[in-house]
């Protein structure tokens, strides 16, 4: 447990004592108890901050290792060990290899130790340009700068398919938006997904496929809208001008293909807002 933690039930137990007076300390079982209570401490401390090493292809925490030349996963997940109602701020890195080993590591503690997580950036970072690890989104935006992107597949397929699209090579573009798309779902990238998805939409649409944009715009709209991205406005842009295009009747029945009833309603309520209706 850290430290910080420690305050809130230390001063539990000492504002108890205070309140006994000094009677206490003749009792034998409230000095069973301090004990007690000084060896829990001291064993949470040592239990939360040992055992984390790393070495060429290896990353060990506790009495559990994965081999980081073989990851096949790699996620964040909400800390399993709070303790006195307590809750970590910080959440755990959760790697898993292709031997189905796993470690759980609390992601401050790893945070904490700059050339430790280089080196764990590097095990994911081998991870995405092998193409065929589960890497979550959060852990591709903490752990691999924006500029280590251009020898991803992924963004390859996207950038060709943005010189096609400009050069107006509509077919071209499409096949290659498609195959960024499908690389990107392929392996749980929502963000690079929904960029291809948007980019799909804004294709379609001019070229007066309509139907078939809305549905990649939406769920575009979805991914950004729930990550607070910029792309949103242009997203509800998009999909305004296919409203016009299509009609309320019919975009309205495309919108609820793709989500519910609500959320539908919701857009709607957002586009007729733009629109000064």
């Amino acid at each position: 447990m850290p430290a910080s933690l420690m305050i809130v039930p230390i001063g539990v137990v000492a504002s108890t004592f205070l309140s006994l007076g000094v009677e206490w300390v003749r009792d034998p079982t409230m000095w069973s108890v301090i004990w007690a209570f000084a060896l829990l401490a001291g064993f949470f401390a040592v239990w939360d901050g040992g055992g984390l090493a790393i070495g060429d292809d290896w990353l060990r925490h506790r009495r559990r290792w994965v081999n980081t030349h073989e990851l096949v996963a790699v996620r964040m997940a909400a800390p399993k060990d709070a303790m006195f109602g307590l809750i970590r701020t910080s959440l755990d890195l959760v790697l898993v290899d292709r031997a189905g080993r796993r470690v759980r590591v609390l992601l401050g503690k790893l945070e904490a130790h700059e050339e430790l997580r280089e080196l764990v950036g590097e095990a994911i970072r081998r991870a995405v340009q092998k193409g065929d690890a589960a890497i979550e989104d959060r852990v591709r935006w903490r752990f691999l700068p924006e500029d280590d992107e251009q020898s991803d597949p992924v963004v390859i397929e996207y950038g060709l398919g943005a010189i096609a699209h400009e050069r107006g090579e509509h077919a071209t573009a499409l096949a290659h938006y498609e195959k960024s798309r499908s690389r990107a779902e392929e392996r749980a990238d929502r963000r690079r997904r929904a960029r291809a998805d948007r980019a799909l939409g804004i294709l379609l649409t001019e070229t007066e496929e309509t139907e078939r944009a809305v549905g990649h715009t939406m769920r575009a709209l979805m991914v950004h809208a729930e990550l607070d991205h910029e792309e949103v406005e242009g997203d509800l842009a998009w999909l305004a001008r296919q409203r016009r295009v299509l009609g309320d009747a019919r975009f309205t029945e495309l919108l609820h293909k793709e989500t519910k009833k609500p959320a539908v309603h919701a857009l709607l309520g957002l586009l007729d807002a733009r629109d000064g209706r």
